[in-house]
């Protein structure tokens, strides 16, 4: 009895490896999207975790404010007042055009009174490290001032406050804008304010020599 010793014809072989490169494509494809979507999910989980960040710690900082509120167009301005009347504590919110960070810097704010006499004494940490003190918060007064990150990934950001006929702070309403190669995502922080501190417009705290003087003369002035 003779075996059989018959080999794969070259169709036979020709087919396997047609099924073989269809099934193989495939795999890859299925590999190759589900990769996709578990770096789209990271991405749009990172955009998240950091916009929670960033509201929760705005959250604070507007539920505590109890002295003054101003916002322009990029910049957000908080102030706290401290344990005595002379005394508190003004934190500034901004982003610069070209960055996508929103960045804090705090300035501490004393008043002195001498036969009548008031003067504001402003200090903050430098930039360079070291303390700087000065007796309104000018653009150069800014510059120099540590500058902390408060979040990034930030696109635009914007602020809207509602305010009372008499100029009191009703409550602000914060939008930030996330965006990381491709995924994009939003956040809405609003916080209505029971200590009613004081708003303070945009025309207000506009760059000048005592920047923003509006807010110090108001409550310490």
């Amino acid at each position: 009895m003779k075996g059989n010793n018959k080999g794969f014809s070259l169709v036979e072989l020709l087919v396997s490896f047609a099924i073989l490169g269809l099934v193989s494509t495939i795999i890859m494809g299925i590999t190759v999207s589900g990769t996709n979507m578990f770096n789209r999910n990271k991405k749009i989980l990172s955009l998240q975790y950091k916009s929670q960040l960033a509201s929760n710690q705005l959250h604070n900082y507007l539920q505590n404010c109890d002295g003054a509120l101003a916002a322009g167009t990029d910049e957000l301005w908080v102030a706290r007042k401290g344990e005595s009347a002379s005394q508190g504590t003004i934190y500034y919110f901004s982003k610069p055009d070209d960055e996508n960070v929103i960045y804090l810097r705090i300035f501490d704010v004393s008043v002195t009174e001498d036969e009548g006499v008031k003067t504001t004494n402003i200090s903050y940490t430098k930039s360079g490290g070291g303390q700087g003190n000065s007796t309104a918060i000018s653009t150069a007064v800014i510059t120099d001032c540590l500058a902390e990150p408060l979040c990034s990934g930030v696109t635009s950001w914007s602020v809207d406050v509602g305010a009372t006929d008499t100029g009191v702070a009703k409550y602000a309403s914060v939008i930030l804008n996330f965006e990381l190669t491709g995924s994009a995502y939003s956040k809405n922080i609003t916080e209505s304010f029971r200590s009613k501190p004081i708003y303070v417009s945009a025309d207000d705290v506009a760059p000048g020599s005592s920047y923003p003087g509006t807010i110090i003369s108001r409550i310490w002035g």
